[in-house]
């Protein structure tokens, strides 16, 4: 006997061997009990307090292989129960009593299968983590009736047989992730607990989060069942009956999930349903379903789709806010006598039905003081009605109308501007109660109808009343298109804003095309103030004809029209034209007498009516300004056109002087200017030279007696400053030293005064002074163009400068220079910036004109 048990173990250690390394280490972890996840819990243990004392207080234990029989937690201590191995279980294998906590974790999905119950819940508290559990002919997780219980299940698999994966009786179930089937029904089922008498009602409360419930019942099983407070977020739920199931006393929120059902309903609502996200299928039936006169239904949100119907409404009420249908064969339908709300919030469209379609039958809730259901977008699925509209007594709602049949015959397809054409409307009404509004739109105003009398009147603004009541069906009219081109005729028969039928007739209205007129040649132009600008007025009467009128209304007397050669003035009413001459130009010359942006309009009229216009921009800029001080202007002249010999201007600038002396000039004009001898004739006085602005060379004119410049865009000031007439004209060369302002008594002060200017003139040729002004304003201007021109800080203008735009380059000078102290301030002290006066016509000394001149120099090289 020895030898063979010898043998047995030496055979067995040789078979070790040879057997692959992971599977010995396989074998000996599954075989090996972890003591780090507690006690092995045997068949029948009771996990209380004495337990855990006997166990040295050990709160962690596991559970794996074969149990006869269940375990009970009932201990006042939170227990821990690992899973480390599958499970073949008889009866309950967890009873949790006595207020008991515990969690069961298994993390590696073991499975647990065999018995009858899971999880019976009398009292306490459980959570299960993880794992695939089987239960049959029974609940395999129930939460029992009157313990208020709470139940966690996580991420855990449970496929039950014969009964629910899940039954809460009035306790506390919240299940996140996981699948759960089952071919009972429900899958899940939520309860109510009312069915012991003189026992107050237990309302069981759930949530499903991101859970997958199917049920595979051969019949119409449900997938979940809530009569307690349900909420459902996320997950899938799948059924061969309802997907859900709202029952007597319950209270289900939905906030999204997949819902679909292969039988009749995917949604059947008994109590009340918030359904606010989700997707919602039901192709061989309705996918919500509103069943009992208890039953509330709001729907906020989610997608209906690809159901026979997406809303069904057999009793009870559906508010319906906000949701998007999506092919279905009919979005919303109506057992007999039901309504449905639609809130303002519903933007979408959806077509309505209802078992008993008659014309005027309510389709919607009446609301009161609004305006808003007209314009929902509900579309009749009932064959020969529409949805129509519906006001009384300060309540609107829509309802059915039965739709009126529109025809239009014996309109031309070709019709003559302005002639008349008649036709017919043919309105077949049969069985259509009330009275109904026909109209053409706008084209009523071109319409007359047919009266009673034979006799013709205008077409009502708001159409014609109809009585759809009566046996009258033919309705003649007859048009006067007032435009021409492709139109379309479409009558409408309307009953409170609802059209009932509608029919369209195409037709192209010839000829009696008015006549147009394009300006030409002044589109965008820039006019310089006082000269003129050709244009043309092209005209095409088109199919107008006798006598016209080209008429440029409130510019007539600033136009000119081509007679000929010659240039006449346009008469006061307007050029007298001939539209039987067909398509013609007309040549016109306008020479604006205001500057700035202007329209310009011509107008073709015929009597009293205008037949056609048509508008152009165009700018007129100001002529430069010159001004001229003892000095005369002996020529201006202005280029010829097209190569011709220049065209003297002089009396004409002359004669259009301004009132402070200048004269506008045109830009590019030359201009021919002389001291005025006889002016200083005999003041004792002569030329000395000119004090010029605006001139680029301003040097090779200051000592000419006269010259000739090409005006600029820009205004010119000239000058002419005098010296006394004893004074030679050759001045002879200075040697040495100079003593400027020294009086040297030679034959009288005359003498003093011209060592004086020989000195001053000498020193600012010295300078590279460019001339000597005699004022303010010349002096600023000259050592602010020597500056380039620099902006001053302030923007503020002087009261006694120029103000319009040819002056601001002086205000812009004499500010800058009174900033950096070249010119003296002769402001009183405290004046107020805004009331500082710049003195620009008083006297400057050569000295003044020399300090200044050397400031600046020294302020550019310090620049």
């Amino acid at each position: 006997m020895k030898k063979r048990l010898i043998s047995l173990l030496l055979a067995f250690s040789m078979m070790l061997t040879f057997l692959p390394a992971g599977a010995v280490s396989a074998f000996a972890e599954e075989n090996t009990i972890d003591p780090e996840k507690g006690v092995l819990l045997k068949s029948g243990d009771t996990i209380n307090d004495k337990f855990i004392g006997e166990h040295d207080g050990a709160t962690t234990y596991q559970m794996r292989d074969n149990y006869a029989s269940g375990v009970t937690i009932s201990a006042s201590e939170k227990v821990t129960i690992n899973i480390t191995g599958n499970i073949d279980y008889k009866g309950t294998l967890f009873n949790v009593s006595d207020s008991g906590n515990v969690t069961v974790e298994n993390d590696k999905n073991y499975t647990v299968k065999g018995g009858a119950r899971v999880v019976s819940l009398v009292q306490g508290t459980i959570t299960v983590n993880g794992g695939t559990y089987y239960g049959s002919g029974t609940e395999t997780f129930l939460n029992f009736r009157y313990n208020k219980g709470v139940m966690w299940l996580n991420d855990i698999n449970v496929i039950a047989s014969r009964d629910n994966a899940v039954n809460n009786q009035g306790g506390e179930v919240h299940i996140k992730g996981g699948t759960y089937t089952s071919n009972s029904s429900p899958v899940i089922y939520n309860q109510t607990w009312d069915r012991d008498a003189g026992a107050a009602e237990l309302v069981g409360i759930m949530t499903l989060t991101d859970v997958t419930v199917e049920s595979t019942s051969s019949g119409t099983g449900t997938g979940v069942g809530n009569s307690g407070n349900l909420t459902i977020t996320g997950g899938k739920v799948t059924a061969p009956g309802p997907a859900l199931n709202t029952y007597s006393k319950g209270e289900t929120t939905v906030e999204s999930g997949d819902f679909s059902s292969t039988g009749d309903c995917a949604v059947r609502v008994y109590e009340k349903l918030y359904l606010k996200g989700g997707t919602f299928t039901a192709p061989n039936g309705s996918a919500i379903q509103s069943r009992d006169d208890s039953a509330y239904t709001e729907i906020s949100g989610g997608t209906i789709k690809d159901s026979k119907v997406g809303v069904e409404v057999v009793k009870g009420s559906v508010d319906l806010k906000k949701t998007t249908f999506q092919g279905n064969d009919i979005d919303i339908y109506l057992q007999k006598d039901q309504v449905i709300t639609i809130e303002s919030s519903f933007k979408n469209a959806a077509t309505i039905d209802c078992a008993d379609p008659k014309d005027g039958r309510q389709l919607t809730t009446s609301t009161t003081g609004t305006d808003y259901q007209k314009d929902l977008d509900l579309t009749s699925a009932n064959e020969g009605y529409l949805v129509g509209y519906k006001t009384e007594g300060g309540k609107e709602y829509r309802c059915l109308s039965k739709k009126v049949g529109v025809t239009i015959s014996g309109l031309k397809g070709e019709i003559k501007a302005e002639d008349q054409a008649e036709f017919t409307v043919t309105l077949t009404h049969e069985n259509s109660p009330g009275t109904g509004i026909l109209t053409f739109g706008d084209k009523n105003g071109e319409i007359e109808y047919k009266d009673k009398t034979g006799a013709y009147q205008p077409m009502p603004n708001d159409g014609l009343p109809i009585d759809l009541a009566s046996d009258k069906n033919d309705y003649v009219f007859h048009i006067t298109p007032k435009n021409a081109g492709d139109q379309k005729l479409t009558a409408a028969v309307v009953r409170d804003d609802v059209k009932l039928g509608t029919a369209d007739k195409d037709y192209t209205v010839a000829g009696r095309v008015h006549t147009t007129v394009t300006i030409e040649g002044l589109e965008d132009a820039v006019i310089k103030e006082g000269e003129s600008k050709d244009f043309t007025v092209k005209v095409d009467p088109k199919d107008d004809t006798g006598k016209g009128k080209i008429d440029f209304g409130g510019k007539n007397g600033e136009v000119q029209y081509k007679d000929g050669d010659d240039w006449k003035d346009m008469p006061a009413d307007g050029l007298e034209i001939d539209l039987d001459d067909g398509a013609k130009d007309y040549e016109f010359r306008i020479t604006p007498k205001v500057t700035g942006k202007q329209t310009l309009t011509a107008a073709v009229k015929q009597d009293k009516n205008e037949l056609a216009r048509d508008e152009k921009d165009f700018v007129v800029s100001e002529m430069p300004i010159l001004t001229l001080k003892d000095g005369v202007i002996t020529s201006v002249t202005v280029p010829g056109k097209n190569g011709a010999d220049p065209e003297d201007i002089t009396e004409i600038v002359k004669k259009n002087a301004n009132e402070d002396g200048s004269f506008n000039v045109p830009e590019g004009a030359t201009v021919s200017v002389a001291f005025d001898k006889d002016a200083f004739a005999d003041s004792g006085l002569k030329f000395g030279h000119w004090d010029i602005t605006g001139l680029d060379d301003p040097n090779a004119y200051q000592d000419k007696e006269s010259f000739a410049f090409e005006m600029p865009a820009k205004a010119v000031t000239l000058k002419a400053m005098t010296q006394d007439a004893s004074i030679e004209d050759d001045e002879p060369d200075i040697v040495g030293p100079i003593v400027i302002g020294t009086t040297v008594v030679v034959g009288g002060a005359v003498l003093g005064y011209q060592a004086y200017s020989l000195g001053a003139e000498f020193a600012g040729k010295l300078m590279a002074l460019p001339y000597f002004p005699s004022n303010r304003s010349a002096l600023a201007m000259m050592l602010w163009e020597d500056a380039g021109k620099p902006m001053p800080e302030s923007e503020l203008l002087y009261p006694d400068v120029g103000q319009e735009e040819r002056d601001m380059d002086l205000q812009h000078a004499a500010r800058w220079a009174m900033e950096n102290e070249l010119i003296p301030d002769l402001n009183d002290e405290g004046t107020a910036p805004e009331e500082m006066k710049f003195y620009p016509d008083n006297a400057v000394s050569k000295i003044d004109v020399l300090e200044a001149w050397q400031k600046a120099q020294e302020l550019k090289q310090n620049a």
